[in-house]
């Protein structure tokens, strides 16, 4: 049986800055607290705290009046990025932000801002209550009407002036499908495509190893948004495709003697675990040979 690793696999440019900054202030002995999960990877997660990060509950920071009882602590904000109110609230409380956000995502906070003070509807196509969603509808005072298909769409009168923006991490044809149906509806609306291209490019990469190989071992969060999409693209491209976290969730039963296993991951899977699963495969421990 012949185990391969997918050479474009490994977290996207956005995440792999993020976890470098925290690999960088870890080495410290100041305590960095992280708003949320860094990554939607449980594993990578218990590594970073087995290293000393804490981990707030964006939520409940949110939800509080202040931040006052971690000011002058360092608190991270992820790629995701957050809401102004929220920045607000913890630069008032003199919180020190060590700022991750994704670039790509900024910029659509900075169109989201720019269209809303003109007098616009936004309408963000994507997952109500995504950490990134919620960011972007911070920046038009949560008055973002959010989509996760065309027939949500709300109903728009003819002079209305509407902005059309998308989570970053939605598939792309995804958001031409929304596009399109708001277009019908509505022909001078202002669509602006933010999803993000190299994860466009991934999934189209993803397809085609996937089609490549016998079996397809992809490894990844089970709490992902961008893992289940890029498991439905290996599903559509090779019915023997296996989601997993870990190599213990492996099954001898998936293999056959003469396959070749692909193994890949999502935007939030580190490269080691990728190693990890494929070492695991290899072995005459591993899933085949147990």
């Amino acid at each position: 049986m012949q185990v391969i690793i997918d050479p474009h696999a490994g977290p996207c440019p956005g995440v792999n800055r993020a976890l470098g900054l925290v690999e960088d202030h870890l080495k410290t002995p100041e305590t960095l607290h992280a708003l949320g999960a860094v990554i939607h990877n449980d594993q990578e997660m218990q590594r970073l705290q087995g290293k000393g990060l804490m981990v707030l509950e964006q939520t409940f920071i949110e939800n509080c009046d202040t931040a006052d009882e971690f000011a002058g602590q360092r608190v991270f904000i992820r790629s995701h990025g957050i809401s102004p109110q929220l920045e607000s609230k913890l630069v008032n409380s003199r919180v020190r932000l060590v700022d991750a956000t994704c670039g790509k995502v900024k910029r659509v906070h900075k169109l989201v801002a720019n269209y809303y003070r003109q007098g616009y509807q936004i309408i963000i196509a994507g997952k109500k209550g995504h950490p990134e969603v919620s960011g972007i509808a911070g920046y038009c005072n949560n008055e973002a009407v959010i989509v996760a298909n065309k027939n949500e769409l709300p109903a728009i009168k003819p002079d209305d002036k509407v902005l059309l923006v998308s989570q970053t991490t939605l598939a792309r044809e995804k958001f031409i499908e929304i596009s399109d149906a708001l277009l019908t509806l509505h022909k001078d609306a202002v669509v602006s495509d933010t999803t993000c291209s190299y994860i466009n490019k991934r999934h189209e990469q993803m397809q085609k190893f996937a089609a490549s190989v016998s079996v397809v071992l992809l490894v990844g969060g089970k709490s992902s948004s961008n893992t289940a999409v890029l498991f439905e693209i290996c599903k559509n491209a090779n019915p023997r495709s296996y989601h997993i976290e870990a190599p213990d969730e492996i099954n001898m039963e998936w293999f056959k003697p003469d396959d070749r296993v692909g193994i890949t991951g999502s935007a939030s899977t580190p490269v080691w675990q990728l190693e990890q699963v494929a070492q695991f495969t290899s072995s005459p421990q591993g899933a085949f040979n147990k």
